[in-house]
């Protein structure tokens, strides 16, 4: 027979289960979750950081897409979706001397550091691991988004190469990040 009030209490266990769901992303470690973007902040821009050479990331609404490149001789690109501060992507990434490739998924939390410079802070994981490292960059605003690849290529790279950079007071890798933006183990 029907029985209304189990009906109900079902129901209503139901909602809230897809309510509380729809509250931390899925995908996403506990105590991450999308907060509003700092005023003035976007997402597009290139990053540099201890592995990127550099990251550059185009955005499209809610969708973002990147390329990079890594010390090693590595390349790589991601895309996926945003929501407020917190990206949520998948890549993949290519030794482009040994031809190896790799791919899984990631996350990335844009913040502003005690000084204003943008950062985005996040982990990776191969295949569908949740986490096999984290991942650090700081937003390099003076680099426009087509001069990456010429303004911070490594020496192995070609154009750019480090006695180019120093001849002209860049810099290279991960000695662009400098000691005022130290990679930490605090996360995001």
């Amino acid at each position: 027979m029907f029985n209304r009030s189990r009906v109900a209490t079902a129901a209503g266990a139901l909602a809230l289960a897809l309510g509380l769901s729809a509250c931390a992303p899925a995908g996403l470690p506990p105590g991450v979750s999308p907060e509003p973007m700092p005023t003035g902040a976007d997402w597009q821009g290139v990053y540099q950081g201890p592995y990127h050479i550099y990251l550059r990331l185009t955005r499209a609404g809610d969708h973002v897409s990147g390329t990079w490149r890594a010390m090693g001789g590595r390349s790589g690109e991601l895309w996926g979706d945003l929501s407020g501060n917190v990206m949520k992507f998948t890549w993949s990434e290519q030794d482009l001397k040994s031809k190896g490739t790799w791919s899984g998924r990631g996350y990335f939390v844009y913040r502003l550091k005690d000084n204003a410079v943008p950062e985005i802070r996040g982990e990776w994981g191969l295949g569908a691991r949740q986490s096999d490292g984290s991942w650090y960059a700081v937003k390099r605003p003076e680099v426009p988004l087509e001069e990456a690849e010429q303004k911070l290529a490594d020496a192995e790279s070609g154009p750019g190469s480090a006695d180019d950079a120093s001849a002209q007071g860049g810099c290279i890798g991960a000695s662009c990040v400098g000691d005022d933006r130290e990679l930490s183990e605090d996360t995001p």
